[in-house]
């Protein structure tokens, strides 16, 4: 369910992002889609800059889905992530689509996203200092660092060990520091690259959609989850705005979205 939910906020909200944050220089306290009747509430911060090419740090939610796992299947001839999408479909510059090596694999040579990335294995895999060496390069104007689902996710066991207090006290603080630590090396270094306007996606809290309800009843231990990652976006807020860097609240767009979802699964777009 949130897999689907954020592959939906990916192809509905990117857009709007890189039209109000890299386009028009905004920070983007929310950024959601007009056609869904949610607002787009944004505060001017920086001056625009051209655009040379689009650069991406993250995770599965960015992830080329025709490139090295083939992540669309049977259904590859169709099945497009929100990359794929916008450079084949808008023609925005993610470079060559070629084979690299690792990390980076198949795919966009300025998308480093793979799947099953964390804030600690994004730097560990070297995606930040190899889209900083683009960024130095002028191939890279903009760049967009969406991870952390990983991080907190209840497939990895991170969301059950927190939710159930086998994880707590400086333990807890531990990771909190870390991922935010974490965090604020990518943005320094690709921001110490070279001019470019950066936006980052917050971490998204899982506590919200029907599924992790049903999997995780006690609102106790939900809320342990949510205040832990509250605490680390405070943090990604902070270091984001000491550096210039857009951030998309993706918690808010989720909530929106979530009320204009039936009982039968179906988003309510419009009047549709």
């Amino acid at each position: 369910m949130l897999g689907r939910a954020l592959a939906l906020i990916g192809v509905l909200a990117i857009g709007a992002v890189i039209a109000a944050s890299f386009e028009l220089g905004h920070i983007v306290t929310v950024v959601t889609c007009s056609s869904c009747s949610l607002s787009t509430t944004t505060k001017l911060a920086v001056e625009p800059i051209p655009i040379a090419g689009f650069g991406v740090l993250g995770d599965s939610n960015s992830d080329e889905y025709c490139g090295t796992d083939h992540r669309g299947g049977s259904f590859a001839g169709h099945t497009l992530g929100w990359v794929e999408q916008f450079a084949w479909r808008r023609g925005l510059n993610f470079g060559r689509w070629g084979e690299w090596g690792e990390p980076r694999r198949e795919g966009f040579e300025y998308n480093w996203a793979r799947s099953g990335a964390t804030a600690e294995s994004l730097l560990s895999e070297g995606q930040h200092t190899g889209l900083a060496e683009q960024v130095a390069a002028g191939n890279v104007s903009h760049v967009l660092y969406w991870v952390g689902t990983n991080d907190f996710s209840t497939h990895s066991g991170q969301y059950g060990e927190i939710y159930s207090g086998r994880l707590a006290g400086d333990a807890l603080q531990s990771k909190i520091d870390g991922v935010v630590a974490e965090v604020e090396t990518a943005i320094r270094t690709v921001t110490a690259a070279g001019p470019v306007r950066m936006v980052i996606v917050t971490m998204p809290d899982e506590g919200a959609v029907p599924v992790t309800l049903s999997a995780y009843p006690n609102p106790i231990g939900r809320q342990r989850v949510t205040d832990a990652i509250d605490a680390v976006n405070e943090g990604v807020l902070r270091v984001a705005a000491g550096h210039d860097v857009a951030v998309v609240d993706i918690n808010d767009v989720v909530r929106r979205l979530l009320t204009r979802m039936g009982l039968n699964g179906r988003l309510k777009v419009g009047d549709e």
